[in-house]
């Protein structure tokens, strides 16, 4: 019998705390991912690659949202985008494109960055051709010029379980 590796047992720490709500908990959260990622990057822990790859997926996706719901929207999408990366780069599954680009979306419409969000909308759409890329995207180019309005329609579309304000 042996124990999983202590980055796994973090995130899974950190999901407990991040469904318990509040700044506290997810600040708690964050930092237990970011210990957990930055052990998951060093060189004492041998897994196979692709293990890696996952976990850095899943922390990075994981600290993302708590930053989301903490309105930390710039980190949000920087972790979001180093996910995204290190999907490009392991041939990880690609299940986490969806809610990636749509953290990525929301919070540049939080962030009234309009532009971004409709060209990130596009790279979703042309990544993975889904319907419910094409309907994000049409959600923004209509609703762009009026970023509350885009946020409460995209609230209807998102399959992300989020409260979005």
């Amino acid at each position: 019998y042996s124990l999983p590796p202590l980055p796994s047992l973090m995130l899974i720490e950190a999901m407990a705390l991040e469904g318990k709500g509040g700044s506290e908990y997810l600040k708690r959260a964050i930092s237990l991912l970011t210990w957990g990622l930055q052990l998951e990057e060093s060189d004492w822990m041998p897994r196979p690659e692709e293990m890696h790859a996952l976990y850095r997926i899943q922390g990075l996706e994981r600290r993302a949202m708590a930053y989301f719901l903490l309105d930390d929207f710039p980190r949000a999408i920087q972790d979001s985008r180093r996910a995204l990366d290190v999907l490009s780069h392991s041939g990880g599954p690609n299940d986490f494109l969806p809610y990636l680009y749509q953290l990525i979306i929301l919070s540049d419409v939080a962030l009234n960055a309009m532009d971004d969000a409709e060209r990130t909308a596009a790279e979703f759409e042309s990544r993975t051709g889904s319907e419910l890329a094409a309907q994000i995207h049409r959600e923004l180019r209509r609703f762009g010029s009026d970023p509350t309005r885009a946020l409460r329609e995209l609230g209807k579309v998102a399959t992300l379980q989020i409260e979005v304000h």
